[in-house]
């Protein structure tokens, strides 16, 4: 999968798609153990293809059955997804917003830094709704993180979802805090515990310890 040029470049979606920002979740409810690719950024929103059974390459690579799992043609502004799954939703979580080359003078206008987003799906490829009932590929999606404690936490984004040793999920994600800077080298690494409110995760005020070097299981 390429962009721009390369290998399968000129098929769709990789003629369309920003071809970065990838994750893989391998569905739990499958037990031959098929796995999804996520990705995208900006551009034409966020896509999932199928991998093949060796999990290196794209399944049908020339001509990928590919769904188009989020968009916002007003801000198309989304990138670094992720896939969780805690019974019985599949979650797509995503950044939205500004992140990088930010100016401490010239911030951008409050709530379109970045931010962390949500949707829900029964099925592991969509459709992914908010919580609204709007389908992400159609603009939707539930802010369900963003900046806070007046800068200290700034732009939060680029997130993952794993277990934590009690059992609990735990998102993780990077963010600046103004009062240290805002270049990208100044990204701290976040983590919050995740609690469930009919089925909708909520952030917790708090921060998950440290995880141990055991082995993380999938959350189901």
């Amino acid at each position: 999968m390429n962009t721009v040029s390369g290998a399968n470049a000129d098929v769709y979606p990789y003629n369309c798609s920003n071809a970065i920002d990838p994750s893989v979740i391998a569905d739990p409810l499958c037990n031959s153990g098929r796995a999804w690719l996520t990705f995208g950024s900006y551009w034409s929103g966020i896509w999932q293809v199928p991998l093949s059974s060796d999990l290196l390459s794209v399944e049908n690579a020339k001509s990928p059955n590919a769904t188009h799992v989020a968009f916002n043609a007003s801000f198309p502004a989304e990138e670094a997804s992720f896939v969780s799954y805690k019974a019985p939703w599949y979650y797509l979580w995503y950044s939205k917003g500004y992140c990088c080359g930010l100016d401490i003078d010239d911030l951008p206008t409050a709530g379109t830094e970045y931010s962390i987003q949500v949707g829900r799906s029964l099925d592991v490829s969509g459709p992914y709704l908010d919580k609204e009932s709007v389908s992400l590929a159609e603009g939707g999606g539930s802010m369900i993180y963003g900046s806070n404690h007046d800068g200290q936490v700034y732009a939060p984004g680029s997130i993952g979802v794993i277990s934590s040793d009690s059992g609990k999920d735990v998102l993780y994600y990077h963010y600046l805090n103004l009062s240290i800077g805002i270049s990208e080298r100044d990204a701290i690494l976040g983590y919050n515990y995740l609690d469930y409110d009919d089925g909708w995760p909520v952030v917790s005020s708090t921060y998950a310890p440290p995880l141990s070097s055991a082995p993380i299981q999938n959350s189901k």
